[in-house]
């Protein structure tokens, strides 16, 4: 985990979790504060969608994509049920599109499946000639997971229940993901 003040130094925009990350003196203008959580000089927005106010060096589970919304799901579902689930919210499965830009300590399905004839495409149906599979991979399997340890893909059976990152915007997956 990092600090609040290490990720906006790292990185342009912040999402914590369950919300999006603020910096400032200032920032009981917001009608969303909690009851008596307008006193730091950091805020994190809980699950019941209301400001908290906290110590800039307090840490919290951090998710950045170019400014994008990225929603990790610790709860494990198989690749169709994470796919629904993520269009419940308005979101998509993760669309990696680029190599170095999408290095993350999350693992977890992501929005890559095999149609029939063995083409490999992303749920979004956009373009993409990028693929990060290990080696030896694809194998049978039809659907393509993310291991944070190798930075890697590969293919396992849809049925399999994992974790998986949701996105929202333009459903891709550009830039650093860190818990």
């Amino acid at each position: 985990m990092i600090t609040w003040k290490q990720a906006h130094a790292k990185l342009s925009a912040s999402i914590v979790k369950t919300g999006v990350g603020l910096l400032g003196d200032d920032l009981s203008q917001s009608t969303a504060w909690a009851e008596g959580q307008h006193s730091g000089h950091c805020a994190v927005i809980g699950d019941d969608q209301l400001w908290y106010s906290d110590l800039c060096s307090s840490e919290y589970h951090v998710y950045c994509s170019s400014g994008e919304r990225v929603n990790f799901h610790e709860v494990k579902l198989n690749w169709s049920k994470a796919v629904l689930y993520c269009k419940d919210l308005n979101y998509d499965l993760a669309i990696i599109m680029e190599t170095s830009r999408a290095k993350s300590s999350l693992g977890g399905w992501i929005g890559l499946y095999q149609q029939a004839g063995n083409n490999w495409d992303w749920i979004s149906d956009g373009p993409s000639d990028y693929r990060n599979w290990a080696p030896g991979e694809p194998l049978t399997a039809d659907c393509a997971s993310f291991d944070a340890t190798t930075q890697k893909w590969y293919s396992k059976k849809c049925s399999q229940k994992l974790p998986f990152l949701c996105t929202l915007g333009m459903n891709e997956l550009d830039g650093d993901i860190t818990k």
